[in-house]
């Protein structure tokens, strides 16, 4: 176990992340140029991304035992993902490619953020999906974040053949690609994961999509959960104002690894609403500790 795993000390279930790690080229600006237009950043920095990528080192804070399975390109952005794994100590396998490394560029005014996404070497990871289920061990949890339905989909039934929960969270890219036959393999799923304007999208292409667990991040109004029993709904406790870049990451990564523990919806639905808002407000101390305070968090 990682160390200070706290209550995972007792718990076998370990994690394997896959999907998208990119370079984040992130710019502070006033206000969005008009067309042929100009604007000055004040800031600018390069960070490391991809929803995969923080997912994975979410689990790892929280004290779980999680992998890392993704694409890079053979150039030096792959070589600097390679190495901030390496730092982060995140137990990694990836896959090199001809393609280059994903490349997110950031816009952030003071109310919001505009992104442009190069999958690059991304786009290759269905073309390992041999080797990436060579990875997976028998029962694990897998998450897939930012892939495409299609790969899903390949790999969902031999999941869950190995006994293994998955998960998925498309993005805003990806579920743009579930089709009508992505949606039907899709309601075999254990977990999906959508923001409020994707739901909102699917709802408006009237695609079924009944997954057997269904978890929409509302941002600033906090969460929903619904099941074939239950439909619960969280309000965070405290309202942060402008972007919130990575906050959904952070509530993917607390949300799983708070089922797999307590296996408890209303106790994981507020724990990842908490641990988001708290990502948002500068971090959780005693990140590997957090979980085991979530059995005191309200009920309500």
């Amino acid at each position: 176990r990682e160390s200070g795993a706290g209550p995972w000390s007792d718990n076998n279930v370990t994690f394997t992340v896959v999907g998208d790690v990119n370079i984040d080229l992130a710019f502070q600006i006033p206000h969005l140029p008009p067309a042929d237009g100009d604007v000055e950043s004040k800031k600018y920095v390069v960070e490391f991304g991809g929803t995969a990528l923080n997912t994975a080192l979410h689990l790892k804070k929280l004290g779980t035992k999680v992998s890392l399975l993704a694409c890079v390109g053979n150039d030096q952005w792959g070589d600097l993902v390679t190495a901030h794994a390496k730092k982060e100590a995140l137990n990694v396998r990836f896959f090199q490619t001809k393609e280059n490394t994903g490349v997110c560029i950031v816009m952030e005014t003071s109310s919001n953020r505009h992104l442009v996404t190069y999958r690059g070497a991304n786009a290759a990871l269905e073309r390992h999906l041999p080797d990436l289920l060579s990875h997976v061990i028998e029962g694990e949890w897998v998450h897939f974040s930012s892939t495409t339905p299609s790969f899903v989909v390949a790999a969902l039934d031999i999941l869950h053949k190995r006994g293994c929960v998955v998960s998925y969270d498309p993005g805003g890219i990806q579920v743009k690609n579930i089709d009508s036959e992505a949606s039907d393999v899709l309601k075999d799923l254990d977990y999906l994961f959508l923001n409020n304007e994707e739901f909102r999208r699917l709802e408006k292409q009237r695609s079924i999509i009944s997954p057997r667990r269904l978890v929409v991040k509302s941002g600033a109004n906090g969460a929903k959960y619904f099941d074939a029993k239950v439909t619960l709904s969280v309000q965070p406790e405290h309202h942060v104002k402008g972007p919130s870049k990575g906050a959904g990451d952070a509530f993917d990564a607390a949300f799983i690894a708070c089922m797999a523990l307590f296996r408890d919806p209303t106790v994981c639905l507020r724990c990842a609403v908490t641990y988001a808002t708290s990502y948002l407000l500068g971090g959780v101390e005693g990140e590997a500790d957090f979980l085991g305070s979530c059995r005191g968090v309200d009920r309500e």
